[in-house]
């Protein structure tokens, strides 16, 4: 298996699940772009640091809501965590990083 998605299932309810309810205490009127804001892959970058990668999906308005925050999320997790944000895998993003590269693109988390 491959070992980012092992790591990224792993983290999904240690980590992932536990932080998405503390975005939502601290910001409960975002609701609209937490919710949908999901754990598209974890990927280690040393024994001791991880960097996340989350999607959202492709709506200027939930993007801009998300980056507007980026700065606070990434100081809530850090400094064992990294955070960027990317939108949803559309089908054929799927299906190039499949051709292409041998990468799963659907959801993990």
């Amino acid at each position: 298996m491959d070992g980012n998605l092992e790591l990224t299932r792993k983290l999904a309810g240690r980590f992932w699940f536990p932080f998405k309810r503390r975005l939502l205490m601290t910001w409960p009127a975002e609701k609209f772009w937490i919710e949908p804001l999901y754990l598209h892959r974890a990927v280690p970058i040393d024994d001791k640091h991880v960097h996340i990668l989350a999607a959202l999906p492709p709506n200027g308005r939930i993007q801009a809501a998300a980056h507007q925050h980026l700065k606070e999320m990434r100081e809530m997790i850090a400094p064992h965590f990294c955070l960027s944000l990317t939108r949803y895998a559309d089908p054929y993003d799927i299906e190039e990083a499949r051709r292409r590269y041998g990468i799963d693109l659907r959801r993990s988390a």
